[in-house]
Order: structure tokens, then sequence, then C-alpha cells
């Protein structure tokens, strides 16, 4: 029989501010914005990166597992990117805060970078 789950379709991030946290996701990481729409108190927001297919969905106030002591924590995400010296230091160039700095491991170059809101994300350059 066929598998029941057939990918992971989104991860949540938890946010105090939307409109921060997409423009931090869009203009200085280089994801697309896919949809953005209310239902209620909930405001749902998808980000991808350029060649992702999984998406990061913002969980912000009014979403039914949001509470203020998620935002800002270790979001359990890692991003990949292509050249690491390149990216690192876009990255820094851009002012993004490195909770840990760029260190080369078995898996590639990997740095632990923060949101606006502080939530941790690891980046892996190879």
């Amino acid at each position: 029989t066929a598998p029941m789950v057939t990918e992971i379709k989104s991860v949540c991030i938890y946010v105090s501010d939307v409109d921060r946290a997409i423009g931090f996701y869009t203009r200085t990481l280089g994801f697309e914005k896919l949809s953005d729409a209310r239902q209620g108190a909930i405001r749902w927001v998808e980000l991808r990166p350029p060649r992702g297919e999984t998406v990061i969905a913002l969980a912000s106030e009014g979403f039914p597992v949001w509470s203020p002591e998620k935002v800002g924590q270790f979001s359990g995400v890692t991003l990949a990117a292509d050249d690491p010296d390149e990216t690192f230091a876009a990255l820094r160039s851009a002012g993004v805060r490195f909770q840990l700095e760029p260190e080369a491991t078995a898996w590639g170059h990997q740095a632990v970078i923060e949101d606006p809101d502080g939530n941790a994300i690891v980046v892996v350059a190879a």
C-alpha cells in the first residue's frame, strides 16, 4: 500500500510581529511569500525558500497554539545554503544576529542565526 504521509508541508515559527517576520524572511533570507490569509483571529502566512518544498508558517497571536513564551526559542528549523563564505557574509552584512558563529562540521559549515523575534535557526552551507 502507498504511504499515508508523503512529505513535510510546513513547520511553524512563533513570532510576535507577522509583518516584521515577513520582511526578514523575504528581504533578508530571500523567501517567497506563498500565502497571507485570515480566518477569524488567525493570520496564516506561508513562506518558502527559492528551491524549497516545505514552507515556514508564521504562528502569531490568535493562532490556537501560540503563546508569548514560544516566541524567541530554538525553532528546530535547519536551512540549507550553497556557499558558506558568501551566505554567512551576506547574512552578517544584512545585520543578522549570529547565536553561533559559523563553524566547519562533518555535514558542512553551520551557523545559528536569529530572526527578529530571537528564534534560533540553523543554517548549513555545503
